[in-house]
Protein backbone atom coordinates (compact mmCIF):
# COMPACT_ATOMS: atom_id res chain seq x y z
CA UNK A 1 0.00 0.00 0.00
CA UNK A 2 1.63 3.43 -1.35
CA UNK A 3 1.08 6.30 1.39
CA UNK A 4 0.24 9.58 0.18
CA UNK A 5 1.13 12.80 1.81
CA UNK A 6 0.41 16.88 0.90
CA UNK A 7 3.08 19.12 1.01
CA UNK A 8 2.17 22.32 2.92
CA UNK A 9 4.27 24.97 2.23
CA UNK A 10 6.49 25.92 5.42
CA UNK A 11 5.39 30.23 5.44
CA UNK A 12 1.46 29.06 4.95
CA UNK A 13 2.42 26.65 8.42
CA UNK A 14 3.96 29.23 10.28
CA UNK A 15 0.82 31.90 9.38
CA UNK A 16 -1.49 29.30 10.36
CA UNK A 17 0.35 28.26 13.04
CA UNK A 18 -2.55 30.27 15.75
CA UNK A 19 -5.31 30.30 13.20
CA UNK A 20 -9.19 30.47 15.30
CA UNK A 21 -10.97 28.57 13.08
CA UNK A 22 -10.77 24.66 12.60
CA UNK A 23 -12.61 25.89 8.78
CA UNK A 24 -9.23 27.50 7.82
CA UNK A 25 -6.84 24.60 7.49
CA UNK A 26 -9.92 23.00 5.40
CA UNK A 27 -10.26 25.60 2.97
CA UNK A 28 -5.98 25.94 3.16
CA UNK A 29 -5.83 22.13 2.08
CA UNK A 30 -8.46 22.38 -0.83
CA UNK A 31 -6.60 25.45 -1.99
CA UNK A 32 -3.54 23.80 -1.76
CA UNK A 33 -4.38 20.63 -3.37
CA UNK A 34 -5.96 22.73 -6.09
CA UNK A 35 -3.45 24.48 -6.93
CA UNK A 36 -0.62 21.80 -7.02
CA UNK A 37 -3.39 19.53 -9.04
CA UNK A 38 -3.99 22.42 -11.53
CA UNK A 39 -1.04 25.13 -12.01
CA UNK A 40 -1.68 26.77 -14.61
CA UNK A 41 -4.92 28.00 -13.09
CA UNK A 42 -4.17 31.28 -11.53
CA UNK A 43 -7.34 31.31 -9.16
CA UNK A 44 -9.32 28.97 -7.31
CA UNK A 45 -12.98 28.90 -7.66
CA UNK A 46 -14.43 28.63 -3.87
CA UNK A 47 -18.48 28.52 -5.06
CA UNK A 48 -19.98 24.81 -4.22
CA UNK A 49 -17.44 23.84 -2.11
CA UNK A 50 -20.13 21.34 -0.62
CA UNK A 51 -19.94 19.43 -3.85
CA UNK A 52 -16.16 19.89 -3.75
CA UNK A 53 -16.29 17.74 -0.93
CA UNK A 54 -15.24 20.40 1.48
CA UNK A 55 -18.03 20.38 3.46
CA UNK A 56 -17.94 23.77 5.09
CA UNK A 57 -20.76 25.85 5.51
CA UNK A 58 -21.38 29.57 4.22
CA UNK A 59 -20.20 30.99 7.13
CA UNK A 60 -17.48 28.35 8.10
CA UNK A 61 -16.11 29.69 4.29
CA UNK A 62 -16.66 33.21 5.29
CA UNK A 63 -14.51 32.97 8.64
CA UNK A 64 -11.77 30.72 6.32
CA UNK A 65 -11.10 33.14 4.02
CA UNK A 66 -11.05 36.13 5.96
CA UNK A 67 -8.68 34.69 7.81
CA UNK A 68 -6.20 33.70 5.49
CA UNK A 69 -6.90 37.27 3.72
CA UNK A 70 -5.84 38.64 6.92
CA UNK A 71 -2.62 36.64 7.20
CA UNK A 72 -1.88 37.22 3.80
CA UNK A 73 -2.07 33.83 2.22
CA UNK A 74 -5.08 34.77 -0.59
CA UNK A 75 -6.39 37.64 -2.22
CA UNK A 76 -9.82 37.31 -3.33
CA UNK A 77 -12.29 38.24 -6.65
CA UNK A 78 -15.54 38.76 -6.77
CA UNK A 79 -18.43 41.07 -6.58
CA UNK A 80 -21.02 42.64 -4.63
CA UNK A 81 -19.90 40.64 -1.44
CA UNK A 82 -19.81 37.41 -2.72
CA UNK A 83 -16.15 35.82 -3.34
CA UNK A 84 -15.94 33.83 -6.43
CA UNK A 85 -12.43 32.78 -6.67
CA UNK A 86 -9.27 33.32 -4.26
CA UNK A 87 -5.41 33.45 -5.33
CA UNK A 88 -2.73 31.93 -3.51
CA UNK A 89 -0.19 33.60 -2.42
CA UNK A 90 3.37 33.06 -0.96
CA UNK A 91 3.59 29.78 -2.46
Amino acid sequence: MTMSYTKFPHVWIDALADAKHAATYRLALFLLYRNWRFPKDETVSVTNLAKKNVQLTNQQKRDAIDELVSRGLIETFGSDGNIAAVKLLQI
